[in-house]
């Protein structure tokens, strides 16, 4: 059965949550497909810059949230 390549199906696979036999469909489908090869190509970078993006807050915003938690003079349990 010929199974027809999606942009969600690029988005798993660029994820690594596709079984190898999807793995071997998709590779073959980005290799012989423009528009699944432009998918992939973009969705690759988005991951790569989501990657690297920091996940961590700032000295700034911590400093600012342990001075407001002060100020409300709160008691801990």
């Amino acid at each position: 059965m010929i199974r027809t390549i999606t942009q969600n199906d690029v988005l798993r696979y660029t994820y690594n949550e596709t079984s190898q036999l999807e793995n071997e469909q998709i590779q073959n489908d980005i290799l012989i497909n423009d528009d699944l090869s432009d998918t992939f190509y973009q969705v690759s970078e988005t991951k790569s810059i989501l990657d690297s993006i920091s996940l961590e807050p700032s000295k700034k915003s911590i400093d600012a949230i342990l001075a407001y938690s002060r100020s409300t003079n709160l008691q801990s349990a």
